[in-house]
């Protein structure tokens, strides 16, 4: 339950979009309010005071991580996932209401909001708090059931009990039951749960993911691709399925739905280096990393850290050393040199017979680091066909 004494954390990028928000809250008696002008922030900060902070108000589009990114941390959080969320923010689109709400939102506040507005929201908060803390005994029981094997039906009879009761969470308690039959090794008993639950309700997106996620798991890629496809009908820029979805692809060597689908990930997202960050990940993963440059362009890649773009080199020089070159050549201009990146810009060199210009950098690169073991076998290869050429 929310009371005037706790903390609310204000999270925005906008310094006037803070003010009015604090202001509106002082007004209705909340004086401890801190705030955070983008999710990065706001992470530390519950971080930090977690256990002190009892809601927060969130802005979607932000520099740094945006409010979806910070949803995504939260959510995987153990401590931090209980804590209450109000996205407040300008985007108004049903699709981005039912993206927010997939992500287990108590509300949705859209600016410029007032005084009365974020009262009458608050209170909904407020009375939600309320049935959860009564919902909690439902939960214990149910878990309860499954350990001890209950049957499906009788899950479910209680379920419907409990949902008819507390409408407003009726498909997170089917959702959670699913997931405690995940967890308790029931996956037959948590598709039958999640599938009387998506009849009647059809548009619930958390409920298709994770019928996706247990098909993912079972390998069925196909059936999984199919309930992927439902949220993004409903969300179409759902992260967490439009990366599965692309994983999927990228398993069945299908190229040109898997560019397809990273893409519009990459164009959807905000936070573009953290994006193609966890883009090269999957790919690392699958042993194709080299395909990201039939993909995104040199410039997106040569900013990625220090250990993707090493990834990338190795993978090109395997590949293709004129294409390991050019992007070696790209990273330095840009100032990314690290004794790594300028032993395989040497190395690219040497490669394409410009031993000159290979020694140059290598006399750099061993002046700084003259025990870097790589650089010096290259030199003394690199002198060996300068000696051969000689005595041609």
């Amino acid at each position: 339950m929310l009371t005037k004494d706790k903390t609310i954390l204000v999270v925005d990028d906008t310094k006037i979009s803070r003010d009015i928000l604090k202001n509106l809250l002082a007004l209705l008696g909340y004086k401890n309010v801190i705030v955070a002008s983008n999710g990065k922030e706001a992470k530390e900060i519950l971080l930090e005071k977690g256990n002190e902070i009892q809601l927060v108000l969130l802005d979607w589009t932000m520099p740094e991580m945006d409010g979806m990114e910070f949803m995504r941390w939260k959510n995987s959080n153990e401590v931090m996932k209980s804590i209450p969320v109000i996205f407040c923010t300008a985007r108004s689109e049903k699709d981005d209401i039912l993206l927010a709400l997939s992500k287990g939102v108590y509300g949705y506040l859209l600016k410029p909001t007032n005084l009365e507005i974020l009262e009458e929201k608050l209170n909904y908060v407020n009375d939600l708090l309320v049935m959860e803390k009564e919902l909690e005994q439902h939960k214990d029981k149910l878990q309860e059931m499954i350990a001890n094997k209950v049957s499906c039906n009788e899950l479910l009879s209680y379920i419907e009990q409990i949902a008819a009761k507390y409408q407003q969470f009726k498909n997170r308690i089917y959702l959670n039951t699913a997931e405690q039959c995940v967890q308790h090794n029931r996956i037959n008993d948590a598709v039958t749960i999640l599938q009387k639950c998506l009849a009647k309700a059809p548009t619930f997106v958390s409920g298709w993911l994770l019928m996706a996620k247990i098909l993912w798991q079972r390998n069925q890629l196909e059936q999984a691709a199919v309930f992927l496809k439902k949220v993004l009908d409903i969300t179409p820029n759902h992260m967490d399925a439009l990366f599965l979805l692309g994983r999927i692809y990228l398993i069945n060597s299908d190229f040109n739905r898997t560019r397809s689908i990273f893409i519009r990930i990459y164009n959807a997202c905000t936070n573009k280096e953290a994006t193609l960050e966890r883009i090269v990940k999957i790919f690392d993963e699958n042993e194709c990393i080299n395909k990201l440059f039939q993909i995104f362009p040199l410039s997106s890649l040569a900013k990625l850290s220090e250990d993707s773009v090493i990834k990338l080199i190795k993978a090109l020089i395997d590949t293709s050393i004129e294409e390991a070159y050019e992007f070696c050549k790209r990273l330095v201009k840009d100032g990314m040199i690290s004794k790594e990146i300028l032993y395989y810009y040497s190395y690219c060199h040497f490669k394409k017979n410009n031993l000159k210009t290979a020694l140059k950098y290598l006399e750099k690169l061993l002046k700084e680091y003259d025990d870097y073991e790589p650089a010096i076998k290259l030199y003394d290869k690199i002198m060996k066909s300068i000696d051969k050429k000689a005595d041609n």
